[in-house]
């Protein structure tokens, strides 16, 4: 595999060890961005999962921060089930979060699922309210869980939703990340709402892993997301969600209510500026850069927050 990945993959790893001593591991690198700021600013721990997009987006805010004068250790974390519990618990200040999914991770879903990713977002703050974190605005990008199909599969099965897929699912090999097996927007999630019933479910971690997986044909069904920039380039099929399994995901920042009241409104204002100018195509253009191209993760947020005059 690409040097990049066995690199994703060590650090993947890392956090997994790390989890069984508290879950974080601290990173004090923003890129060489210089702080503008005096002491009167509070440091910020900003938790990052360990995938692509995460990366990036953590990069785009803390860079933004640090330049504004806030000191930015990011923190990386294998999954949402390590990331959640250790804002909640004030491990961290603030995390990226995915609307619908941490709605969904935190049992916050009312009624049937809904595409409108305002009453998502309303019932993330509900949610979030009681213990302590704030929702800031959600970004205009949103990257949502997919299935994903080669064309060939899609061709042989007839399958181009997710109620095609489940009648023939029994023949076929799921993959998706450990954590996706229990997940209620996951692989349990397409049991409970769709009966699919898969041959197995292989356990694999980094995209790229699962990716050239599903082109090799050891495993027929993805876990995608819908930034994904493999998806275009490979030509891969994603599967229609007609029951709405999956709801809105948009980008969210999340942060404790305690570090917000010390931050000021300077934070808040900084880190909405930011939430602001991020769109899916770009986001889906800068996963591509680090995913495809190979280029660096912080290097990619540097080049996008200048060029659109974010960062000096």
């Amino acid at each position: 595999m690409r040097r990049r990945w066995s690199f994703a993959a060590l650090l993947a790893a890392l956090s997994i060890v790390l989890a069984a001593c508290g879950g974080l591991s601290s990173n004090d690198d923003n890129s060489g961005v210089g702080s503008a700021g005096g002491p009167s600013k509070p440091a910020v721990r900003l938790g990052v999962v360990d995938f692509t997009e995460q990366l990036i987006l953590t990069q785009l805010y803390g860079q933004v921060l640090k330049q504004a004068g806030y000191q930015v250790t990011y923190q990386k974390l294998a999954s949402r089930e390590l990331a959640d519990p250790a804002l909640f618990n004030g491990q961290l200040d603030m995390l990226i979060e995915y609307a619908g999914s941490q709605l969904t991770y935190l049992k916050g879903l009312k009624g049937t699922p809904t595409s409108d990713d305002q009453k998502v977002l309303a019932d993330l703050k509900t949610t979030l309210g009681p213990k302590g974190v704030t929702a800031l605005e959600q970004a205009p990008m949103s990257d949502q869980q997919a299935i994903t199909i080669t064309q060939a599969t899609s061709d042989k099965y007839s399958v181009t939703t997710l109620s095609d897929l489940a009648k023939v699912a029994n023949q076929l090999v799921f993959g998706g990340p450990p954590e996706c097996k229990d997940r209620d927007t996951c692989y349990k999630g397409l049991q409970k709402t769709y009966n699919a019933n898969f041959k197995s479910f292989k356990s694999l971690d980094q995209g790229s892993i699962r990716y050239q997986a599903l082109l090799d044909n050891q495993i027929q069904v993805a876990l995608s997301f819908s930034t994904d920039g493999i998806i275009a380039k490979q030509n891969l099929v994603v599967v229609e969600d007609d029951k709405k399994l999956f709801p809105p995901d948009h980008a969210v920042p999340v942060a404790r209510n305690d570090f917000l009241s010390k931050a000021g409104d300077e934070f808040t204002t900084t880190v909405n500026k930011v939430s602001a100018a991020i769109t899916t195509e770009e986001v889906t253009a800068l996963n591509a850069k680090v995913d495809i191209d190979q280029e660096d993760a912080g290097t990619v947020a540097t080049e996008w927050l200048r060029q659109k005059g974010l960062l000096s």
